[in-house]
């Protein structure tokens, strides 16, 4: 996700990795897909159900971004796209698996 990579090269001040990233979503434009209020909507009962059931992903105070990931990959249409499922590449599948369909990025083929 942008913001969390974003975040942590504006931290450290690696302007190159910002630029590079900035790069990557200027080569195609629809590579980065922006929050829509049903995304924020669907993220906060992913959010509460999670709580609920005692899957913690972060504190409570945290902007989870997993939730983010999670509700966006859910509403996606894959078919619009020309896929049959929709997969979070991702290294916390420990995190996501309890919001939505999640894999380690490095087990995924294309």
């Amino acid at each position: 996700m942008d913001y969390e990579l974003r975040r942590e090269f504006l931290r450290t001040g690696n302007t190159s990795a910002v630029q590079r990233l900035d790069a990557f979503h200027a080569a195609e434009t629809d590579r980065y897909r922006p929050l829509s209020t049903p995304d924020i909507r669907l993220a906060a009962q992913l959010w509460a159900s999670a709580r609920n059931k005692g899957n913690v992903t972060a504190p409570p105070e945290a902007l989870d971004a997993d939730v983010l990931i999670a509700a966006q990959s859910l509403r996606l249409q894959p078919e619009q796209f020309g896929l049959s499922s929709v997969i979070i590449a991702t290294e916390n599948v420990n995190h996501l698996s309890v919001l939505a369909v999640s894999a380690h990025w490095s087990s995924i083929s294309v």
